[in-house]
């Protein structure tokens, strides 16, 4: 349901002394405020379970980002639910406590610029299928841009991002593991990034115990798929079937030759081709094995 996500929580009091034992993992700026005139120190944390954490000692504010599903399960192809959201806060604050000696509860947390709604769609080998097509299509208000050889299609404008791309391609881009690369083989991804308007809508105050839920997860995703059909397309020709091909040259013979041969029959083949030529199509287009006819199954969501 969520992915990665950057919180927010204010009137956080964590010593100086604390971030100085873990200089390993802290960057630290001291500088002197110019609208207040006070000394300020900025420090900055990484660690193996929060990849971003930044503390403003003057303003006592604490924002981390993190991705939900690689914080629990230590990586992002097993889909988090509802009932782990609250495992997630219970272990977050436990690493906070251990880490920087703080304890901040779920209602704390407010969410800054970034809340990715995400669904793994399990089709099989059709992902680039999908992708192709999806890839024809327009949004509303949004620009379409294709990225990768057709892997990424994404949605955008300035203030919201509707992604789709192939999870598993993605895997191998970033060498995960060889077991991570094949839970994610046949996952079509989708990834919403929604603007702080539909946000706040939501919840006014952007609390994060009011947005990590089922309620928020089904308000943004619902309009976006009931936008997108597929029911109407027979895809005959996929990508897969082009690819095992000898050439692009001889598939576009072949199939420019199946669709007469469909079309018109022999008589009107023994007018159009020589003998010889007729003949030698024939024997070309015999052992090839078509690509059934394909139709693309609405993506729909199952919680």
């Amino acid at each position: 349901m969520f992915d990665t996500i950057k919180l927010k929580a204010n009137n956080i009091y964590i010593e100086d002394s604390i971030f100085e034992k873990l200089v390993d993992k802290v960057e630290d700026t001291t500088y002197f405020d110019r609208v207040t005139g006070e000394l300020n120190t900025v420090y900055k944390l990484k660690d193996e379970k929060i990849p971003y954490l930044v503390y403003y000692t003057n303003s006592r504010i604490l924002t981390l980002q993190v991705s939900i599903p690689k914080f629990l399960f230590g990586n992002n192809i097993k889909m988090v639910a509802q009932n782990d959201i609250s495992d997630f806060f219970t272990k977050l604050n436990n690493h906070l406590l251990t880490l920087l000696h703080i304890n901040v509860v779920p209602a704390d947390w407010t969410i800054t610029s970034r809340l990715d709604v995400s669904w793994n769609f399990q089709v099989g080998t059709n992902v680039s299928d999908y992708i192709m097509q999806l890839a024809k299509r327009k949004m509303p208000y949004k620009n379409t841009n294709v990225y990768n050889h057709n892997e990424t299609v994404i949605f955008e404008n300035k203030s919201s991002r509707i992604m789709f791309y192939d999870k598993m391609k993605q895997c191998v881009k970033t060498k995960e593991s060889d077991e991570i690369i094949k839970q994610a083989e046949g996952i079509l991804r989708l990834e919403i990034s929604p603007s702080t308007a539909d946000i706040k809508k939501f919840s006014p105050k952007k609390k994060a115990i009011e947005l990590l839920t089922r309620e928020f997860f089904e308000h943004i995703t619902k309009p976006i798929l009931e936008g997108i059909t597929f029911h109407n397309i027979d895809n005959e020709l996929n990508l897969e079937w082009l690819k095992q091909q000898k050439s692009i040259s001889s598939a576009e013979t072949i199939l420019g030759f199946k669709k007469i041969s469909e079309t018109y029959g022999d008589s009107v083949l023994k007018e159009l081709y020589s003998a010889k030529t007729l003949l030698n199509r024939k024997n070309m287009i015999e052992p090839i094995v078509f690509p059934k006819v394909n139709k693309l199954k609405d993506l729909k969501i199952d919680l």
